[in-house]
């Protein structure tokens, strides 16, 4: 199995993106109440369309594509809407102290006494996993920082992860074997969807 890396240059007219959880749910054919699973296995799902490219553009985005070989390789992808944070966050952070799981984690290495260091919405990666984050983090004096978000860790991260808040990737895979270019004259729209590897 590979990575490869998505093209800097090839940038999606429309972008979709999302996460799909992974739950059960029962509802009683008695009382009609509705009890809920929550599993882990979260992943991110991003769907793209592309308008006018340059002759340049579709042929790498063709070889990406016949590169991926159906489900066999994956693709580092990242938020191209939010590619930075908003929060003022220029440090560099990391984790800090070893088996954080869940869905928040001590971290330091940010700026010092900063409010806002990173925003609800901002996305950032760590250990390979994309996540984004669900409340405001401030900084004390020395730097720390308590990061809360979405989805749940799915391993246990250890002390001083780097956490990657410029194009933060995770790898995603084509949720079939097969896909096409629709071409008329000229390329029309290009459709691609892909799914987050959770593996």
């Amino acid at each position: 199995m590979t990575d490869l890396v998505w093209p800097q240059t090839i940038r999606p007219l429309n972008m979709r993106w999302g996460l799909v959880s992974n739950t059960q749910a029962f509802t009683s054919p008695l009382s009609r109440s509705t009890q809920t699973l929550e599993l882990p296995g979260a992943a991110w799902k991003v769907s793209m369309e592309f308008g006018s490219l340059k002759r340049a553009e579709i042929a790498g985005l063709e070889a990406l594509m016949a590169q991926l070989r159906g489900m066999a390789n994956r693709v580092l992808l990242w938020h191209m809407a939010r590619e930075t944070p908003r929060g003022s966050a220029t440090g560099t952070g990391l984790t800090d102290g070893s088996n954080q799981t869940g869905v928040s984690m001590t971290t330091d290495g940010w700026n010092n006494n900063s409010s806002g260091e990173l925003l609800p919405g901002d996305f950032f990666s760590v250990a390979g996993e994309l996540k984004i984050v669900t409340a405001q983090m401030d900084t004390d004096s020395g730097a720390n920082g308590t990061l809360n978000f979405e989805p749940p860790l799915r391993q246990v991260i250890a002390d001083n992860q780097t956490i990657t808040i410029s194009k933060p990737t995770a790898r995603f895979m084509l949720p079939q074997d097969s896909y096409e270019f629709n071409y008329e004259r000229a390329l029309a729209g290009i459709p691609l969807t892909f799914i987050e590897d959770v593996s």
